[in-house]
């Protein structure tokens, strides 16, 4: 049988660190740098990579926050509006491939 190991917050010194946010932050990380080299390789400013990148993370988060919001637990949200904003709590989903 293969073993199963549960755990989802490893600490870096006092920093708790998300496996889950850990490994989307490595997507995303990975994504820009095949990018960057792609766009490098054709002769093409790769600058514009790193400026499209900044907004495409900010604009997921965004989506991710909202569509947790709308989604999966409006009920709980549209009692408690300012909690909305609240990403430090969880509740991001739905970042896409």
């Amino acid at each position: 049988m293969i073993p199963y190991f549960y755990f989802s917050v490893f600490h870096l010194g006092p920093i708790p660190i998300n496996i889950w946010g850990f490994f989307v932050s490595l997507g995303f990380a990975a994504a820009i740098w095949i990018a960057y080299a792609r766009i490098k390789s054709q002769d093409l400013d790769p600058n514009k990579i790193l400026d499209v990148s900044f907004w495409i993370i900010i604009l997921a988060m965004l989506g991710a926050r909202l569509g947790h919001v709308f989604f999966y637990e409006w009920g709980y949200y549209s009692q408690h509006l300012k909690e909305i904003i609240r990403i430090d709590q969880g509740g991001l989903s739905s970042f896409g491939g």
